[in-house]
């Protein structure tokens, strides 16, 4: 490219040749740092939809016995590296999470439903009912039967 730019400008002063040299070091620069920031872009993009795949996939399968292997094997990915993105990304486990989502569907169960406490625990993912109440007990610091009443 060089070769052609002398052809086209005959200019033999070094200096000349210098600011040909630069110019084009110049579009390198840019075009590098272009192609550098589209692969950020398409990286922070695939990472994004890792994420949203991951979350969708608790949201779509909360209400059965959860199996981390099963959401990895859906996701394509290994089980640590599921575990391992999830927490760097979303700053809390999988399991906890899941608890979470598990407890945020039962409160509005106990809200909006007249389903019994029992019925509200296996909705939710809850296989057994006094582990459901006991970590409701936890997170809101009284019974599910009692935050109905409130």
């Amino acid at each position: 490219m060089a070769k052609k730019i002398e052809e086209a400008y005959p200019d033999e002063t070094a200096g000349f040749k210098l600011k040909i040299q630069r110019t084009l070091q110049d579009i390198w620069i840019t075009f590098y740092d272009q192609i550098l920031t589209l692969e950020h872009h398409n990286k922070v993009q695939k990472n994004t939809k890792k994420i949203l795949d991951m979350i969708s996939y608790i949201h779509e399968h909360y209400t059965e016995k959860f199996s981390l292997s099963d959401m990895a094997e859906h996701l394509t990915i290994s089980r640590s590296e599921c575990c391992r993105y999830f927490k760097k990304t979303m700053h809390i486990t999988i399991s906890e999470y899941l608890l979470e989502y598990r407890l945020t569907k039962a409160i509005q169960l106990l809200e909006n439903s007249t389903m019994n406490i029992t019925e509200i625990a296996h909705a939710t993912g809850f296989c057994d009912v006094s582990y459901f109440i006991r970590r409701f007990q936890e997170k809101l610091k009284c019974s599910p039967q009692k935050y109905r009443k409130s």
